[in-house]
Formats: structure tokens, C-alpha cells, sequence
């Protein structure tokens, strides 16, 4: 259900905020948890579990099973994970969701499975939606090689594929990825996982190779996220107050923010306990997002205020998210009161705003475009209407609360 509310970004002050644990890394933990059979992560319990993980713990459950309904609602990772895994558990599942995820590219990842499994081990009917997947279990020679163009989380789901079946059947499978593939962070950090699974992953170019060695003790810890982290850098920035809980030597792709808020001219700086953002900004932003999609709105709400012209570069990876995000971040800059437009596959934003924030922003349903539009009216110290504040229970449930600690304050309507 939406919730329609004035964000009113005008009275900010200091404050500590703290990011939830990592979406991206609690859904390749789940999965190896069940592939390893360990129980759910003990950290987990006190935390507000986003709208995605919790979709990943159900469709688990339902694999577990046997057989059964998937409904992954809008979790594009959710659904490219859970099919990989459904692929290989013998059984017959139905996987289903809102209709923009039915939209979003699976062809690379089905072609894969089909390929690399066999009629005999699996038959995927994905003419239409829902996607109906039944599985034997059977496998034949211990290869997939995927076009990874389309997206990184083809690439995890099949490395994910391939450490269940090196358990299952102690002998070592590889993925050989084709084409140039983008956000390659993120495969690093499954990678990171699998090692930290006591998988041995050896790594030569565009092969990966999968061998059970160990189960390690006990899982390895769950970090906070860099993605949810990067609204509230923003809020630092402008409030003058702090994040706390993140881990400055993280793997997960988007801690590049840092060096791009260093690079318009802002100081970062650690301590013990949080991390500051200060300064005031020299220059834009240029930055290619294909590495890191998800800052992609951060970024062009943080280039409202900046003083020079910026530019985002490869965003056409941007049409098929949640929401097209091109057309999002050129909405926010409408709001903003600033110029931005197209140039061939990067979006030029001409900052600084000439004024507050006063502007409607239509969520898409997305949690990354409400949760830049509520760090807009902060960054212009206006006021903000946004059409649905309720989307950012998909990643980040304790958004507004924790925005509230600097003083970002919602009155919904």
C-alpha cells in the first residue's frame, strides 16, 4: 500500500544514523546457509528485515519443500537467485511477482541452466508469467557459461548453483562468463562468500571454479550496508551529523561513493565508532555507474547541489531496475529545478539549484527513487512531495526513522 507524504528537508540538525545489514549480502548468506545446512543468522532477529530478504527466507522455505509457489514480488535478486537454486532441487515450483518483474530480464540465465543441466535435469517454461520450473536434479558435464552482459546476478546465481551441487556432489563445477559484463563488484563479493563458505573458488579470467573444501565453524557475520548507507552519508553531509556501523574495508560495491565524495571535493573522515562527510563541494560528479548501478540516484540527487555541471556515464543499465531510473533521475532534477538531460548513454545534471526543493516526485513504486527524492529536500533544504513513502520497506524499512534522527521529517497525507 502506498503512502503519499510532504518530505520536509528545512530543519535538519546533527545527528547519528546507522544503515541496516547489507540486502546483497544477506541474500547470498541465506542461500549458502541452506546449502550448508546452518541455521538462520542469530544477528538477524533484532533487525527490521527488508521487504526483500524476507521474500529470499520464503522462497527458501518453499525449495526446502519440495515443490510449491514462489511469490517474489518485486525482488528482481530474490527471483534470479531462488530460480538458480529451483533449477537444481528436484521438484516443481511456479515463481510469480508484480508485473514490473516480469518484465526484467531472465533470458541470458534461463539459456544457461537449460544449457548447462540438460532436458533431462530441468525444463523451464518462462513464455509468459508466472514461470513455471520442474527439476529432476540430474546434471551432466560440470560447466555453465552464460552471457553476463545482461547482469551480474546471472553470474551469482550460478556461482550460488554451483557450490550446491559441488556439495551435493563433491566434484568441482565451473561458470564461464561471455561478453562484457557489468557491476562485477557484486560477483567479487559472492565470490567472498562462497571463501567465506569454505568453497575454494579459483578465479582465471572470465572462469570461476567451485570446489567444495570445509564447513567453516560458524557463518561469518552479516555487515551493514553501503547501499542503504549512501542516503545517509548525504543526510550527514548536510545535517552535520554522523553514520555509524559500517565497515570502511568492505568489499561491497557501492563504499565507492567515498571516493567520489572525495573526488567533488568533500572530506570523508573515520573514527571508531562513525564516519563524517564535511567540506564544501569544488566541482561534479563524473562517474560510470555500471559498477555500481544502485548510487546511480544518490548520485544525481547529490548533483542538484553541486556547483558545476556533472555527468553519469552507462546508464542505460538503469531502464530495467525497479522503475526506469533514467527517468527517474531526470524527474528528480525537474524537482530540484535543475537542467539535465541525455547525451547519448550518460545523463548530464546541471547543479546547483537556484532555490528549495519544492517539487512533486513520483516513487515508481521504487525504494531507491523514494528514498533519493527524501534525501533531496534535505540537500536543498526544501520540502518535497513524494508519492509513495512506504517503498523503501523493500531495502531499508527504518529509512525514515533513521532520517528523523537528523531531522528529515515526513507528514503523510
Amino acid at each position: 500500500m502506498s503512502a503519499p507524504g510532504q518530505v520536509d528537508g528545512t530543519s535538519l540538525h546533527p545527528g547519528v544514523m546507522t544503515p541496516p545489514l547489507s540486502k546483497a549480502d544477506a541474500q547470498r548468506a541465506l542461500v549458502l546457509a541452506q546449502v550448508l545446512g546452518w541455521p538462520e543468522w542469530p544477528e538477524w532477529s533484532d533487525e527490521e528485515l527488508p521487504d526483500d530478504v524476507g521474500v529470499m527466507c520464503r522462497g527458501l522455505a518453499t525449495l526446502a519443500q519440495g515443490g510449491g509457489a514462489l511469490d517474489c514480488r518485486d525482488g528482481g535478486t530474490a527471483l534470479r537467485l531462488l530460480l538458480g537454486q529451483a533449477a537444481v532441487t528436484p521438484g516443481a515450483f511456479t515463481f510469480s511477482g508484480s508485473a514490473r518483474l516480469g518484465e526484467r530480464p531472465l533470458g541470458a540465465l534461463i539459456r544457461s541452466l537449460n544449457e548447462g543441466l540438460g532436458a533431462q535435469g530441468l525444463r523451464i517454461d518462462a513464455r509468459g508469467w508466472p514461470i513455471r520450473v520442474e527439476s529432476t536434479g540430474k546434471t551432466g558435464e560440470p560447466r555453465f557459461r552464460l552471457d553476463a552482459s545482461a547482469s551480474s546476478q546471472f553470474a551469482t546465481s550460478l556461482l550460488l548453483v554451483s557450490a550446491r551441487l559441488a556439495v551435493r556432489e563433491r566434484r568441482a563445477w565451473s561458470v564461464v562468463l561471455q561478453g562484457a559484463g557489468g557491476s562485477g563488484g557484486y560477483v567479487d563479493l559472492t565470490v567472498e562468500w562462497l571463501r567465506r563458505g569454505g568453497f575454494q573458488v579459483d578465479v582465471e579470467g572470465p572462469s570461476f571454479r567451485v570446489q567444495w573444501q570445509r564447513r567453516p565453524t560458524q557463518p561469518a557475520l552479516v555487515p551493514r550496508d553501503w547501499s542503504s548507507a549512501s542516503y545517509l552519508l548525504l543526510l550527514a553531509w548536510c545535517s552535520g551529523g554522523e553514520v555509524a556501523g559500517l565497515d570502511p574495508n568492505a568489499l561491497h560495491p557501492d563504499r565507492a561513493l567515498v571516493d567520489l565524495l572525495e573526488s567533488v571535493g568533500l572530506t570523508v573522515a573515520w573514527s571508531d565508532a562513525a564516519v563524517r562527510v564535511s567540506g564544501t563541494p569544488l566541482r561534479g560528479v563524473d562517474a560510470s555507474i555500471r559498477g555500481c548501478p544502485d548510487l546511480a540516484l544518490t548520485l544525481a540527487a547529490l548533483a542538484c547541489v553541486l556547483p558545476a555541471p556533472s555527468r553519469l556515464r552507462d546508464v542505460a543499465v538503469l531502464r530495467d531496475k525497479e522503475s526506469d531510473r533514467v527517468e527517474a533521475a531526470l524527474a528528480l532534477a525537474q524537482a530540484a529545478g535543475v537542467e539535465a538531460h541525455l547525451e547519448g548513454d550518460s545523463l548530464r545534471i546541471d547543479g546547483p539549484a537556484r532555490s528549495r526543493g519544492t517539487g512533486v516526485v513520483d516513487a515508481r513504486g521504487d525504494h531507491r527513487v523514494a528514498m533519493s527524492a527524501g534525501v533531496l529536500a534535505a540537500l536543498t533544504r526544501g520540502v518535497v512531495r513524494l508519492t509513495d513513502t512506504a517503498c523503501v520497506s523493500k531495502s531499508f524499512p527504518g529509512f525514515w526513522r533513521e532520517a528523523g534522527r537528523v531531522g528529515l521529517k515526513v507528514v503523510y497525507e
